[in-house]
């Protein structure tokens, strides 16, 4: 990692702002994430390169793999950890994204010849069919539970079915014999009971049970007697299937919770799937280069574009450090375009320890730098405050400090002439 802070770093030279183009072509928030979060110089950056090197090449011989149905977990797997019971909806997205995980799996088990590199990160996913099944038994597509997803269940609602024939029938000859005593015919549910709109003034003229009354207070709510068993069967019933359709919640998130270790592992995977995906598909888009960067000091950038700016009005350069130099002097006049080399160079470089393609040909080389330091200002600005002055001094004093033969160092305006 570079001893200039990451965060200074990638602001300046727009690193962020590459990065979050780059996140247009992921498939799941997760490779968002980690593309957004993306730091120069990590360890396994030439492993990422060289994976997406090849799922690149595969893309232009086959097309782009079938990537999708990976949804964002981070809420279900924290309740579930937190030991609340999921919901069926939640357990549906739950089954749809290891879905995608063994799909994925499957897609590039069977071209791992070709993808080797690729093929190493991917084998260790694992495939939780037992789960998968388990919650597609009982989940519906709108987060229903289903009849078949217990015996019970599906004894107390054929139970209720039947009971709300009954009911139904019953309602029927129930406000027919009310129908001059109701403000409605039609019959209405309190508290999960069947009532009937009764005027309030003939209340006292029936048996049953009043379940309150309108705004207006000339209506109460009547549940004639004829119908209280049936409703109480009712509400007996309703708990019951609640109570039921809970257990199975809470059975199906008992079994996604112990598989969370393992999901936490494969989203990690896929996180750099999405990667090396996006950064294909970044790279056969802008046409861009995966370049590996070598052992020596030589540095040519051939056609190197600035990711910023469009395809079509960019204009590409060409930059060379030979061997032997130790450094190089960009010379010429304002708005000529020398800040905009310097963003170039900083960002093949930075985007390269990144594991990221660059806009440049493959036959660009540049050296395995272990340290990048950058101050980039606005040399445009008429006048420079006092304090940009002293930024600017200090970032030269870190770098006098800090640097050696194998940073890179990026200066601009080193000796503008500052004025108060």
């Amino acid at each position: 990692m570079s001893l200039q802070r990451s965060s200074e770093l990638k602001n300046i030279t727009e690193l962020n702002k590459v990065l979050k183009n780059i996140t247009k072509h992921c498939f799941s928030d997760y490779g968002k994430e980690a593309i957004t979060n993306l730091e120069p110089f990590e360890v396994n950056y030439r492993s990422r390169l060289s994976r997406s090197a090849e799922l690149y090449r595969f893309i232009l011989k086959y097309g782009e793999p079938p990537l999708y149905g990976v949804l964002n977990l981070k809420a279900e797997i924290q309740q579930a950890v937190n030991g609340a019971i999921l919901s069926g909806e939640q357990l549906f997205r739950i089954a749809k994204t290891l879905g995608a995980i063994c799909q994925i799996r499957q897609f590039f088990a069977q071209h791992s010849e070709e993808i080797p590199e690729l093929w190493t990160l991917l084998s260790p996913l694992n495939c939780e069919r037992t789960l998968i099944n388990a919650i597609n038994h009982a989940i519906n597509e709108e987060g229903e539970v289903v009849d078949k997803a217990s015996p019970l269940l599906r004894e107390i609602r054929n139970e209720l079915k039947q009971l709300n024939r009954t009911l139904r029938s019953k309602l029927e000859s129930v406000v027919s014999n009310y129908r001059t005593e109701l403000t409605d015919s039609i019959a209405l549910t309190r508290e999960g009971r069947y009532v009937l709109p009764l005027i309030a003034s003939r209340k006292t003229l029936y048996d049953g049970i009043i379940h309150g009354s309108s705004s207006s207070g000339a209506t109460v709510y009547f549940e004639p007697k004829e119908l209280v068993p049936l409703n109480n069967r009712l509400r007996v019933l309703k708990s019951s299937e609640e109570e039921e359709v809970r257990r199975i919640l809470r059975e199906l998130t008992t079994k996604f919770f112990k598989v969370t270790e393992r999901l936490q592992q494969d989203l990690h995977i896929i996180s750099e799937l999405d990667i090396n995906n996006a950064s294909a598909i970044y790279a056969k888009k802008h046409r861009g280069s995966f370049v590996f960067p070598h052992n020596g000091r030589k540095m040519m950038l051939l056609n190197a574009r600035h990711p910023l700016i469009d395809d079509e009005k960019v204009v590409p350069i060409d930059f060379t450090m030979p061997e032997d130099a130790g450094a190089v002097v960009i010379t010429g006049p304002n708005t000529g375009g020398k800040t905009v080399a310097l963003k170039t160079i900083g960002l093949c470089v930075l985007m390269t320890m990144c594991g990221l393609p660059i806009l440049a040909d493959e036959s660009s080389k540049i050296p395995e730098f272990k340290n990048v330091f950058v101050d980039i200002g606005d040399e445009q600005s008429i006048e420079q405050s006092l304090s940009t002055f002293s930024s600017h001094i200090s970032r030269i004093i870190e770098v006098i400090n800090n640097c050696d033969e194998n940073s890179l160092v990026l200066l601009n305006e080193l000796w503008a002439e500052q004025t108060q």
